[in-house]
């Protein structure tokens, strides 16, 4: 799993620059499903 160093300032301005903050971009990193029983799906 990826580890973030958080900088409030950066935060701020990747926000006002990407219209996303660090505590968003996060959660970007959480796998939303697992393969079931090891297949992969299309």
């Amino acid at each position: 799993m990826n580890t973030f160093e958080y900088d409030g300032g950066k935060s701020e301005s990747n926000n006002e620059k990407h219209g996303i903050d660090f505590e968003e971009a996060q959660l970007l990193t959480i796998p939303l499903a697992k393969p079931l029983h090891g297949k992969k799906h299309p």
